[in-house]
């Protein structure tokens, strides 16, 4: 039976959170040392990228399943296409920051 409408917003919400929450916590820890203000700010960047960044992924992913049906197989293949797009923003997104190829070609070799 297709999820409604209501549940996959439901979902998408509470992976959104938990993304804020974990990602958001981890900036926070990992930037504490420089002072309170700091790790606030790292916390709420981070935790705003990472509830951003679930959202679109979980709702392509949500979007691309349902013309694709309910097998394992098209579940497996809906998150490799949003995964894969995903990955190419970021390549893309580096390789137009000046010296953002070269940066990432290092990181790669």
């Amino acid at each position: 039976m297709p999820s409604s409408r209501v549940q996959v917003v439901r979902r998408l919400a509470v992976l959104s959170a938990m993304a804020f929450v974990a990602y958001g916590g981890w900036a926070a820890w990992a930037n504490h040392t420089h002072g309170a203000s700091a790790a606030l700010r790292a916390f709420l960047v981070q935790g705003t990228s990472s509830a951003f960044t679930t959202s679109v992924m979980g709702g392509a992913i949500e979007r691309l399943r349902r013309p694709l049906g309910t097998s394992l197989g098209a579940k497996l293949l809906a998150s490799c296409i949003a995964t894969l797009a995903g990955g190419l923003c970021h390549v893309t997104h580096d390789g137009l920051e000046p010296g953002g190829a070269r940066e990432l070609l290092a990181q790669l070799g």
